[in-house]
């Protein structure tokens, strides 16, 4: 399909492979969205399905922008979220998973916030977590928890620190203003590393450089590929990090990411007393959780400001 002569504000990254139910509810939401500005890049990784393409020609035909693609060889997940983010030609770029719904108001929402405030270089939501049946099952909220900072640093410090437990690495479905989001990559080594928690990377080297804001809804509904109907335990939600056998190569492209010698510093001090957390009293913690069955959490109790309306 060619891509449009107009090209709009805004390029969704979708990257697939396979799964064409989850597939039909993410372009029914995109097409539902009351900010219609926007194209979609749906890049599929092949796969034994062969409804993809169809699908996209029935959104096509039905007035979705969008431009689809399949690679000869299956180059990996990673690689094909970095391939849309590289056809993207707009001003404002968002990616987004193929079984994961947006709320009609969420473009509409994060591009009102970006042009609110041109200083800032990501908008981010609320997330509701969902399971493979849709049931909403967990809550990671208050991402406005990193506008409130007065530079880039304190950001990225507070990213760092926060147990991955509490949903952080959910930023990168935000809105991005392409050309910061291209430079913090960039200062990476023009990609993903290959490392655990890849995305908390490219978080951590987008956080020390630009500002987010944020609006506290929930806009989008992320979707576990489990049948799991209870939040994970958080009771000590510090407990929960990166396995302990990946923590060398994770720390160092962490550090990696960021600009300064200052903040770098800062940062190591952070991830090391999280490791020593981790491996000491959080081990005992999680292993006597595990062994009373508290591991998990009383199914979620939202709040209405809460819900996706």
């Amino acid at each position: 399909m060619p891509l449009p002569e107009s090209i709009p504000a805004i390029t969704i990254g979708l990257p697939c492979s396979g799964r064409p139910a989850y597939l039909r509810a993410a372009l029914e939401h995109f097409a539902l969205q009351s900010e219609q500005g926007f194209r979609i890049i749906l890049s599929e990784n092949p796969s034994e399905a062969n409804a993809i393409a169809p699908l996209a020609a029935e959104f096509a035909a039905r007035g979705l922008n969008i431009h689809y693609r399949r690679h000869t060889e299956d180059i990996g997940m990673v690689a094909n979220f970095m391939s849309v983010l590289h056809d993207a030609d707009t001003e404002f770029f968002m990616w987004a998973a193929d079984d994961d719904l947006r709320h009609p108001e969420a473009l509409k929402t994060l591009l009102g916030r970006l042009v609110q405030y041109p200083e800032a270089g990501l908008a981010a939501c609320s997330v509701e977590v969902i399971n493979a049946a849709g049931t909403t099952i967990d809550f990671h909220g208050g991402f406005s928890r990193f506008t409130e900072l007065h530079n880039p640093a304190d950001g990225v410090l507070r990213f760092m620190a926060e147990p991955e437990l509490g949903g952080k690495a959910n930023l990168i479905y935000g809105l991005f203003r392409t050309g910061p989001l291209r430079i913090a990559i960039e200062a990476i080594g023009g990609g993903f590393p290959e490392c655990w928690g890849p995305d908390l990377v490219v978080l951590a080297s987008f956080l020390s450089r630009f500002r987010v804001v944020a609006d506290d809804r929930a806009l989008l509904r992320k979707r576990t590929r489990n049948d799991r109907v209870t939040p994970l335990g958080k009771r000590y939600p510090q407990d929960f990090g990166w396995p302990a056998a990946e923590f060398p190569a994770f720390r160092a492209a962490m550090l990696a990411a960021l600009p300064d010698d200052p903040v770098r510093t800062e940062a190591a001090r952070i991830l090391d007393a999280r490791q020593r957390h981790l491996g000491g009293i959080g081990l005992v913690r999680r292993t006597v959780l595990k062994a009373t069955g508290f591991s998990t959490a009383p199914a979620l109790a939202l709040k209405p400001e809460d819900m996706w309306t």
